[in-house]
């Protein structure tokens, strides 16, 4: 109820005028302004296409006991994304170039989250075997840890660590939560992330995370 309640304060505020769709006209002067550096341009481009981040956001299934406002912001990411990329000799809207950018980081963000359920529900079935038949699996040698993690920047390894639950709590932890402790962007710790697997000897790390 409270996640719904934050998103329909946020879809009604976008309903003010300073949120309206830009014309062809507006959208080209806009972006060529923003092209040489007005910071009030960017930001005005990207309010213009929140409504349609929301509305591309409503084809999507959403898992109940997610929160729709974090659907939302890796949306609104790919839209930045997008319009970062936009060039203006495209034959295109601003709008019909980044929906793909849209899309493409909101199906991310519901692979992992499915992927983290997964493994929830892994957790739990482990813990609701009895204690008589359950297997102590002993804790990661620190030093097989190193030897794997070798190749990889302080980054990475954090990453990759966080994200197998390779530390002293032995939880994993979603790319969003990594996001917010390493300050940078969810987009930035997925390329972190695919570099790292890169990187590592594929043997030895499925030893050391099965």
């Amino acid at each position: 109820m409270y996640y719904k309640d934050i998103y329909f304060k946020y879809t009604k505020e976008l309903s003010s005028e300073q949120y309206s769709p830009l014309s062809i006209e507006e959208e080209r002067n806009e972006f060529k302004l923003y092209k040489e550096g007005s910071q009030c341009s960017y930001e005005k481009i990207i309010k213009s296409h929140l409504r349609f981040v929301i509305f591309i956001v409503q084809q999507f299934h959403i898992p109940d006991n997610m929160d729709i406002m974090d659907v939302i912001q890796v949306g609104v990411e790919g839209l930045i994304k997008g319009i970062q990329k936009f060039d203006i000799n495209y034959n295109c809207r601003i709008s019909t170039y980044c929906a793909y950018w849209i899309k493409f980081y909101i199906r991310e963000l519901l692979k992992e989250y499915n992927e983290q359920k997964s493994l929830e529900e892994l957790d739990d079935v482990i813990e609701n075997i009895p204690a008589e038949d359950k297997t102590v699996m002993p804790q990661v040698s620190q030093d097989i840890i190193d030897i794997v993690f070798k190749p990889l920047s302080q980054q990475e390894r954090l990453i990759m660590t966080y994200v197998y639950g390779l530390d002293h709590t032995g939880k994993t932890r979603t790319l969003m939560d990594i996001s917010s402790v390493l300050g940078v962007t969810l987009e930035r710790v997925r390329q972190l992330k695919e570099s790292a697997k890169k990187k590592i000897d594929k043997e030895k790390f499925m030893d050391l995370v099965l």
